[in-house]
C-alpha cells in the first residue's frame, strides 16, 4: 500500500488519496499563514500595548475560521478545511485575546466592539445555516446536490474570503506609489502564493467551488504580488534605488 492510499485509509471516507494529500498540503500552508502574525503579537506582549496596530484583520479572520469550521461540519468529505480553520480559530482567538488584554482607554473600547460585532455576525450566519434553514425546510437552492446549510455557509465563507484576498491590493498600491517593497515581505508573499495554489488544486480536484473561487482569485493576486516584488525589489528595474523617486510617503505599516 503506497503513502497516498495509507493516508486516505487513515483519513476515512469522503475523499480519495489524492484529495486527501492535497487537503493536508493546504492545511500545512494555511497554518503557516495563520501563524504569520506571531511577530506582531510578540511585540504587543513586549510593549504591553497594541500601539497603532489594527484589530480588524484578526477579527475578520476569526469570523472566516468560524464559518469554514461550520462549513466543514455541514459538508461530508471536507475535514481538511475544517481542521485547518479549527487550528486557525484557536490562533485567531488568541490574537484577539491579546489585543483585548493589551489595549487601553478608547482603543480597548474599539477593540472590544470590533470583536463583539464580528463574533455576533458569525454566530448569526451559523444560526441561519444550522437552525433556520433546516427549520423552514430549505432545499439545495444552488442545485449542486448539497444541503441548504452547505450552500449558505459555503457562499458566506466564499464571499468573505474573496474580500480578504482583495486586501493585498492596498499593499500593492503602496509598492507602486513608493517603488519599494519594504512593506511587502517576500517570505509572506511566497507563502500566500503556495497557500492559494494548494487550496486551488484541492478545490479543483474535489469539485468545491466555494473553496475554489476565492483561491482562484488569490492565485492571480499572489502572482501579481510576486511580479511586483521582482520589478520593485532593491536594484530592480522599477525600484527607487534604480533611479526612480517615490511618488508618495508611506505611513506606519499595520498588520
Amino acid at each position: 500500500m503506497n503513502f497516498l492510499s495509507q493516508l486516505a485509509e487513515w483519513h476515512g471516507e469522503g475523499e480519495d488519496a489524492t484529495g486527501t494529500f492535497l487537503g493536508y498540503l493546504g492545511i500545512c500552508t494555511a497554518l503557516c499563514m495563520f501563524a504569520s502574525p506571531m511577530p506582531t503579537m510578540r511585540r504587543v506582549l513586549e510593549k504591553q500595548d497594541i500601539e497603532g496596530f489594527d484589530e480588524t484583520p484578526y477579527a475578520v479572520s476569526l469570523v472566516s475560521a468560524l464559518l469554514w469550521v461550520s462549513y466543514g461540519l455541514a459538508t461530508p468529505g471536507r475535514s481538511a478545511p475544517m481542521l485547518t480553520n479549527l487550528g486557525g480559530l484557536i490562533l485567531e482567538c488568541t490574537y484577539c485575546a491579546i489585543f483585548l488584554g493589551y489595549s487601553h482607554g478608547d482603543a480597548h473600547s474599539r477593540v472590544r466592539k470590533t470583536i463583539l460585532q464580528a463574533t455576533g455576525a458569525a454566530i448569526a450566519v451559523i444560526t441561519v445555516g444550522f437552525v433556520i434553514l433546516p427549520k423552514v425546510g430549505a432545499q439545495d437552492f444552488l442545485g449542486r446536490g448539497q444541503s441548504a446549510t452547505t450552500d449558505f455557509l459555503g457562499l458566506a465563507g466564499g464571499v468573505l474570503n474573496t474580500a480578504m484576498y482583495a486586501s493585498p491590493l492596498l499593499i500593492m498600491g503602496q509598492v507602486i506609489r513608493t517603488r519599494s517593497t519594504e512593506y511587502m515581505p517576500l517570505p509572506l508573499t511566497l507563502m500566500l502564493m503556495v497557500n492559494v495554489f494548494a487550496w486551488s488544486a484541492y478545490s479543483y480536484y474535489v469539485g468545491d467551488l466555494f473553496i475554489g473561487v476565492p483561491n482562484y482569485l488569490g492565485v492571480g493576486l499572489a502572482v501579481a504580488q510576486v511580479s511586483l516584488f521582482v520589478a520593485y525589489r532593491p536594484g530592480g528595474p522599477l525600484s527607487s534605488s534604480h533611479g526612480y523617486s517615490p511618488i508618495g510617503k508611506v505611513g506606519d505599516a499595520v498588520v
